[in-house]
C-alpha cells in the first residue's frame, strides 16, 4: 500500500532537491560565463595531405575563428588571443570569418558598436599580418552587418581578405594552395571560380566559413582539407546528449575532424560568442595544423 506523502514531507522533498539544484546552477552559470569563456584550448592536430610536396613538410597553419567583436571579444582580449597564436609559431594564419557580432536592429548603439569593433580589427590584426602571411573570409555576420565595411577594415589591417579566390605559396618549384570560398548562406560562394583558378598540381586548403559546405567541396575532387567555423561547437554542449541548438549548414559536422571521402574537414570551435555570453564544455579553441606528406 502506498503511503500518502504529508505537506510537510512534500516541502522537505522539495527544499531537498532544490537546495541543490539551485547552487548546481549558480555555479554552472559562473563557470560557463566566467571560466570557461576564457579557458583557451590551443588545439595541436598533425595531418597528412597526400598531394603535399615534402618542401612544405611540417608547415604550421594556424585557424581562428568567429570572434564576435561587439559581443564579448573586446580590445584586450582580441590582442590575448592574438598573442597566444604567435606563441605557436605559425607559418600561415587563416581567419575564418565572424569578425564583428551583428545587432538587430533598434539594439542601442548599434551602429557606434560596429564602428568601435572595426577599429579594433584596424588597430590589432596589424600584429598578425606583421608576423605572417594572415588569409581571412567573410562570415554570416559580416554579411549581415556590412561586408565592404569588414573586408576595407582586414585589409587596412594588412590581412588577404579572399573571396572566391587562391593564394600560391612556392618553394622552389614545390606549390602550396589556400582557397577560399566567400559566404555560403549568403550565396556568395562560387566554388566553380575557385576550382577554376586553382592549379592542378599541390596541396589545396579550402577556407569555407560554414563547415556542411565539405559535402560539396569534397565532391570536387582538389582539395585535402577544408576548414571552417560558424557552429562554435554549439557554445553549449551537453553531455551525452550534444549541443542543443546548431546554425545552419553547421549541423552536419558541428566541430573537430572528419574525414569526408578523400578529403579532410576540420571545424573549429571559434573564440568568441553570439547571443548568449556563455560557453559550457564546449570551450574556445585556436587550431594548429602540422601538415605533412602522406
Amino acid at each position: 500500500m502506498n503511503k500518502k506523502l504529508s505537506r510537510r514531507d512534500f516541502f522537505q522533498l522539495i527544499k531537498s532537491i532544490s537546495i541543490p539544484t539551485v547552487l548546481l546552477g549558480i555555479f554552472g552559470y559562473g563557470y560557463s560565463t566566467e571560466v570557461e569563456m576564457n579557458w583557451i584550448e590551443i588545439k595541436n592536430l598533425t595531418l597528412k595531405l597526400p598531394r603535399l610536396d615534402p618542401a612544405f613538410r611540417g608547415v604550421r597553419l594556424a585557424q581562428v575563428s568567429d570572434f564576435h567583436l561587439g559581443q564579448w571579444i573586446d580590445r584586450e582580449r582580441l590582442d590575448r588571443i592574438i598573442q597566444l597564436t604567435l606563441e605557436q609559431k605559425p607559418d600561415f594564419i587563416a581567419l575564418t570569418g565572424d569578425y564583428v557580432e551583428y545587432r538587430p536592429y533598434g539594439r542601442p548603439n548599434e551602429w557606434a558598436t560596429y564602428a568601435d569593433s572595426l577599429d579594433i580589427v584596424r588597430s590589432s590584426f596589424p600584429t598578425l599580418a606583421a608576423y605572417c602571411p594572415t588569409l581571412a573570409i567573410l562570415g554570416n555576420h559580416d554579411h549581415r552587418v556590412n561586408a565592404q565595411w569588414v573586408e576595407q577594415a582586414l585589409t587596412e589591417a594588412g590581412v588577404t581578405v579572399m573571396r572566391n579566390s587562391v593564394q600560391t605559396f612556392t618553394r622552389g618549384d614545390a606549390k602550396f594552395h589556400i582557397a577560399a570560398v566567400d559566404d555560403i548562406l549568403y550565396k556568395m560562394n562560387r566554388l566553380d571560380q575557385v576550382l577554376a583558378s586553382l592549379p592542378a598540381d599541390g596541396a589545396a586548403v579550402l577556407l569555407a566559413h560554414e563547415p556542411d559546405f565539405a559535402d560539396t567541396s569534397a565532391a570536387a575532387g582538389r582539395f585535402d582539407l577544408q576548414i571552417s567555423g560558424h557552429t562554435h561547437g554549439g557554445q553549449i554542449n551537453i553531455p551525452l546528449i550534444g549541443p542543443p541548438i546548431l546554425p545552419e549548414m553547421g549541423q552536419k559536422y558541428p566541430s573537430g575532424l572528419y574525414n569526408i571521402g578523400d578529403m579532410l574537414l576540420y571545424t573549429n570551435r571559434g573564440i568568441g560568442v553570439t547571443t548568449v555570453n556563455a560557453r559550457f564544455n564546449c570551450r574556445p579553441e585556436i587550431t594548429i595544423f602540422t601538415l605533412e606528406p602522406a
